[in-house]
């Protein structure tokens, strides 16, 4: 992406109804962010849609835009959905001054995306994704209209209420990928990565090809992590966010991931907090219909935001059918 945020003249293909075109549907499926400035985006031209605003997307660590393609391929009902790569990510480069990278690098990434979209958004964020839209909100540089957030990455909140023993298990195993990054070991560390957002033995399931592409990743995935691990995410910043948010999690994610989740919920005044059956951490990628629904009940909410903390138990399965947490694999 340009410092502006302008296009180097990517194409945008348009939403018709509950269809993609040919063309997006084509591109999504390869994985390919959209532009050439590392924007991956469609407009939605049917006319009477529930949500004039932009929607902005931001994927997780170890993604890129096309983290988002299997959410975006069904029908959102907003005028223009726009996912962005993050430093490191697709086609966007790391900074120079990698050494000195915070999520601000980040928020401002996706601050430049929002004036280019009309100076105004609701943002809905994935894990590391999830830190830099809170992050985005915290600063409140840009209109942010409401706020969606699956498992955002926020160890030192874990820390700051309390979570002790969380928060020391989450140090110690990014201190060890860090290590290992280190030691240009890029292979071991993205195995250790992968099997820690996605469950052990995903990793040695992974063609040869997609492995070499995390392999190369490894570096742009530690400086994220550093960012995340100096991220104050101090109860008392994010108490100043004063817009409609939803916090959601996956009844079969990892603890450490819930708690983190169940904190910003917590913190977050006026918050609402959803559970994705079935779902585990990468929810986007293995549940992208019920993702999908989440957002859009969100953004029905957040239209007539409630007050207080609500738990949403309501968004449904994939298939109808409502999958029990002990049937968590």
């Amino acid at each position: 992406m340009n410092g502006n945020g302008s296009s180097n003249g990517g194409t945008r293909e348009a939403l018709q109804g509950s269809s993609v075109s040919p063309a997006f549907a084509a591109r999504v499926r390869k994985l390919e962010p959209g532009a050439g400035d590392g924007v991956f985006a469609a407009r939605a031209a049917a006319p009477g849609v529930a949500w004039p605003e932009p929607v902005l997307l931001l994927h997780g660590g170890g993604n890129h835009a096309g983290h988002w393609r299997q959410v975006m391929e069904g029908y959102l009902p907003a005028r223009q959905l726009s996912a962005i790569d993050l430093h490191g990510s697709g086609r966007t480069g790391l900074l120079e001054r990698a050494r000195e990278f915070s999520l601000d690098d980040e928020a401002e990434l996706v601050e430049a995306e929002v004036r280019r979209l009309g100076g105004r958004a609701h943002v809905v964020g994935h894990s590391y994704g999830g830190a830099v839209a809170l992050r985005v909100a915290e600063r409140a540089r840009v209109d942010v209209l409401s706020l969606a957030v699956i498992e955002p990455i926020l160890p030192r909140l874990m820390l700051h209420l309390g979570e002790t023993e969380l928060f020391e298990q989450a140090r110690r195993g990014v201190e060890s990928f860090w290590e290992l990054v280190r030691l240009n070991r890029h292979d071991t560390a993205m195995a250790w990565f992968v099997d820690a957002f996605n469950g052990e033995g995903t990793w040695r399931a992974l063609p040869e090809d997609k492995r070499a592409r995390l392999t190369a990743m490894a570096p742009g995935v530690a400086l994220g992590t550093q960012a995340l691990a100096d991220n104050p995410a101090r109860p008392e910043a994010l108490a100043r966010i004063a817009v409609p948010t939803t916090v959601l999690h996956g009844a079969c994610t990892g603890a450490r991931e819930r708690r983190m989740a169940e904190l910003a919920a917590q913190v977050i005044p006026g918050s609402r907090l959803a559970i994705l059956p079935g779902a585990a951490h990468m929810s986007p990628l293995t549940h992208p219909g019920l993702v999908r629904e989440a957002i859009v009940q969100h953004l029905r909410w957040a239209a007539r935001p409630a007050g207080g903390h609500e738990v949403a138990r309501n968004i449904p399965p994939e298939g109808g059918r409502r999958i029990a947490e002990s049937e968590c694999a």
